[in-house]
């Protein structure tokens, strides 16, 4: 693969963020939830220049850093357009409920469905899975076998869907998605192992269960 992926768990949520690298010593930031003081002196160290960060969904647990980070580096920031908002607005995206500090901001660029985003060798194609929330999305590349997925699919469970503009069926059809990307496929969620999509497919429950219903409406595997 022609890039490194470091994981980091960056706040009590046990969120995770992601810096992508290649040897030119250029990065691609997922989801900097909190910790931006870990997150940089990554950067510091490794000697690496971040260009984009990027968020799955704006809820606070995966945003909560995206301003202190980009005045440190001047990465630009990307998040789909139904939930940029929310990266102005405190109150909903969580921050006050929480009573994490946070800086309200705007995204530089959006995050459409079928987009490629990203920097040099860190490519990745915007895929749209809402339910967890209206505009959450995965990040893939498929060349190199990476997902970043966010709130839509953890090592053996998924996401929740009762927080505001969180839907069960929304979540479901998004899975069906998930159920297309290609098995040996490393995914890597917003919070917990990472894990494959191989692996989720044989064991998660609620993915078990989604494909036995697959199965059921058409035996022929179609």
């Amino acid at each position: 693969m022609p890039y490194k992926i470091q994981k980091f768990v960056t706040n009590e949520l046990g969120t995770n963020c992601y810096i992508a690298y290649d040897d030119n010593g250029d990065a691609v930031m997922v989801d900097p939830g909190g910790r931006a003081d870990l997150l940089l002196k990554f950067l510091r160290d490794k000697n690496l220049n971040l260009r984009v960060i990027l968020n799955t969904h704006a809820h606070i647990d995966h945003i909560a850093s995206n301003a202190t980070v980009k005045e440190a580096t001047g990465a630009i920031i990307g998040v789909n357009p139904i939930e940029a908002f929310l990266l102005g607005d405190a109150t909903a995206n969580g921050a006050d409920y929480f009573g994490w500090p946070y800086t309200e901001h705007e995204a530089d660029f959006a995050l459409n469905d079928g987009d490629f985003v990203g920097y040099g060798h860190m490519k990745f194609k915007v895929v749209h899975t809402p339910g967890h929330s209206p505009g959450h999305v995965c990040l893939v590349d498929a060349e190199n076998m990476v997902i970043f997925a966010g709130d839509l699919v953890f090592k053996g469970s998924i996401g929740r869907w009762d927080l505001p503009g969180g839907d069960r069926e929304t979540l479901m059809v998004s899975l069906h998605k998930f159920l297309k990307f290609p098995d040996g496929a490393t995914v890597y969620p917003g919070h917990g192992d990472i894990t494959t999509v191989a692996v989720e497919k044989r064991t998660n429950p609620y993915l078990l269960d989604l494909l036995e219903t697959v199965a059921a409406e058409d035996p022929s595997g179609h």
